[in-house]
C-alpha cells in the first residue's frame, strides 16, 4: 500500500465505538486509521484512563500521580477545545473560521499539554498529553517536533502500557510518512512487543511492510513469521499476507 499523504481529506466515524468497531472487524492498516482519525483515539485513551493506568501497574502505588496527572490532562483537554470554539466534551473539533486563531490556541496549548506531559511524566496522563502535544505541533507544520515528542514519551512510559504503543504507532506513522522504513518498522515493532495493546499482530504484520519497503527482505519474513506463529488464527490485513508469501516464495527459490 502506498505511503499516507501528508495531506488526506479526513474521514471521521459516526462514534468512538463504531471507529473500534470497525478497526478490530477489518484490520484497517493502523496507520492510516491513527493519521485519519486522531482525536477519536484520544478520546479513547482518555475514556480509558485508569485502567491504562492498572496495565502499567501504577492504580495502587501512585494513586494520587494518577489523579493528579488526570485532572492537569481534563482541564488543558477542556481549554483547548473551549478555546477552539468547541464544546467541552466534543470529541472533533471543527476548524475555526480564522486561521490565524487557530494558529494562536495551538500554539499556547502546545505549551500547555507540554507541561502536562513533563510534569507528569511515566504515568497515563502525561503519555495522553504527550500525544496531544504532537497533534498539536503536526498541525502547527513542525513533524520534527511532533516525533521527538512522541519519541520522548514513549521512553518514559511503562513498558508494558497500550499508551506506550498508541505512541509508537505515532512515531511509526511518523517515520512512514518520510520514508524512514526501517525506523517505521521498529517502532511497530515496540508497539507489537506490549503484551496488552489489542493489535499487536496487526501492527507486527505492519512492520513486516515496513522492512520489505526498506529492502530488509530478512526482517520482513522474520516479522510476519513471528506474527503467525503468536497468533496463527489472527486477522492481518491482505495487502502484508500477499506481500509476505510473495517474498517466502522468492526465498525458497533462492
Amino acid at each position: 500500500m502506498a505511503r499516507p499523504k501528508k495531506a488526506k481529506q479526513k474521514h471521521e466515524p459516526e462514534s468512538i465505538a463504531h471507529a473500534l468497531d470497525e478497526i478490530e472487524s477489518t484490520g484497517d492498516r493502523l496507520t492510516e486509521w491513527i493519521l485519519a482519525n486522531p482525536r477519536i483515539i484520544l478520546g479513547t485513551v482518555f475514556a480509558i484512563l485508569v485502567v491504562a493506568a492498572g496495565y502499567a501497574g501504577v492504580r495502587s502505588s501512585n494513586e494520587s500521580s494518577l489523579e493528579a496527572a488526570s485532572a492537569a490532562l481534563g482541564i488543558e483537554q477542556v481549554g483547548y477545545r473551549q478555546a477552539m470554539g468547541a464544546a467541552a466534551e466534543d470529541i472533533v473539533i471543527a476548524e475555526p473560521a480564522n486561521p490565524e486563531t487557530a494558529r494562536r490556541v495551538r500554539e499556547e496549548y502546545v505549551a500547555r499539554f507540554q507541561k502536562v506531559a513533563t510534569e507528569h511524566a511515566g504515568t497515563a496522563g502525561g503519555a495522553v498529553a504527550a500525544l496531544e502535544t504532537g497533534l498539536l505541533e503536526q498541525a502547527l507544520g513542525e513533524p520534527d517536533a511532533a516525533l521527538a515528542t512522541w519519541q520522548e514519551a514513549a521512553s518514559q512510559a511503562d513498558a508494558s502500557s497500550p499508551l506506550r504503543a498508541l505512541l509508537e504507532l505515532r512515531v511509526a506513522a511518523a517515520h512512514e510518512t518520510d520514508g524512514r522504513w526501517t525506523e517505521a518498522g521498529e517502532a511497530f515493532e515496540r508497539a507489537a512487543a506490549i503484551q496488552d495493546f489489542p493489535l499487536r499482530q496487526t501492527a507486527r504484520a505492519e512492520a513486516a511492510r515496513c522492512y520489505a519497503e526498506a529492502g530488509e527482505l530478512d526482517r520482513a519474513i522474520a516479522a510476519y513469521e513471528q506474527a503467525k506463529r503468536e497468533a496463527p488464527d489472527a486477522f492481518l490485513p491482505e495487502h502484508v499476507e500477499s506481500r509476505m508469501q510473495e517474498l517466502q516464495a522468492a526465498q525458497r527459490l533462492n
